[in-house]
């Protein structure tokens, strides 16, 4: 009888073994699983120009325009990555559904197709392709918002090199952006003269937070085309590089 609930227990070990290693599904992503349509993202344009505009701006921006007073949170670029990052599109729609329009007695009283639909010009508005099929509640459920990309299979503590224009957010916080990807490097010896920079990198789709920048002097460079190495750093969704060594590459981020 031991031997039987013995082999049993070993059996039971081994399945377990064997549904540990089957891999996991892919996930969805908007970037590769597009989850509204043009014609609705149009409708969307529409929603957001009656109810949004004011508090987010035309190019939904909102508070991140330094040039203009605004209430509502930029709703592209890196804050949007940083709030929507990682997450369903569920997010996006719910946080929407339940505080907009700004205003007494007006957040959650549009109907829940208006806020499907503004929600797809969101996601337009942040460069993620149309598709097909017009964004429902249930896709909303099922597809991710990707984090910020340009690190792919890089660790965090990792020593990397990447080439961008030096430029500070409206919290004055020192950003590379228009950057390549990461590139992971050596760290360098102590002592050691960092190599020479060169302006060959064309202009990237990525955008890292830039940590001790202020050690090295970054204001001469503002705007200017910048190649800083340091440690990568996630935190949430945000790539962000602790820096060890900044340069001048261009005057131009071009």
């Amino acid at each position: 009888m031991r031997k039987m609930f013995a082999g049993c227990a070993a059996l039971a070990c081994l399945t377990v073994a064997v549904a540990a290693q089957q891999p996991e599904p892919a996930r969805k992503t908007v970037t590769r699983d597009p989850v509204f349509t043009a014609a609705q993202a149009e409708r969307g344009n529409q929603v957001y120009q009656a109810n949004c505009v004011g508090c987010h701006l035309p190019g939904l921006d909102g508070s991140g325009n330094p040039k203009v007073t605004a209430t509502g949170a930029p709703l592209v670029g890196p804050r949007f990555v940083q709030d929507f990052g990682e997450g369903k599109v569920a997010a996006l729609l719910n946080k929407i559904t339940r505080d907009m329009p700004a205003g007494a007695g007006k957040a959650g009283s549009l109907t829940e197709q208006q806020y499907l639909d503004v929600s797809s010009y969101i996601l337009q508005q942040n460069k993620f392709p149309a598709g097909s099929s017009d964004l429902t509640v249930d896709l909303a459920n099922d597809v991710w918002i990707p984090g910020a990309g340009g690190a792919e299979g890089l660790a965090d503590y990792t020593y990397v090199t990447g080439v961008g224009c030096l430029s500070q957010d409206p919290t004055r916080s020192w950003m590379l952006t228009a950057a390549q990807e990461l590139k992971k490097t050596d760290v360098p010896a102590p002592g050691s003269m960092p190599a020479a920079a060169t302006a060959s990198d064309v202009p990237g789709e990525y955008n890292f937070r830039l940590l001790n920048a202020y050690n090295f002097g970054p204001e001469p460079h503002n705007q200017r085309k910048v190649r800083v190495s340091g440690y990568l750093a996630r935190v949430g969704a945000e790539i962000r590089v602790n820096v060890q060594a900044l340069q001048m590459v261009s005057a131009s981020c071009k």
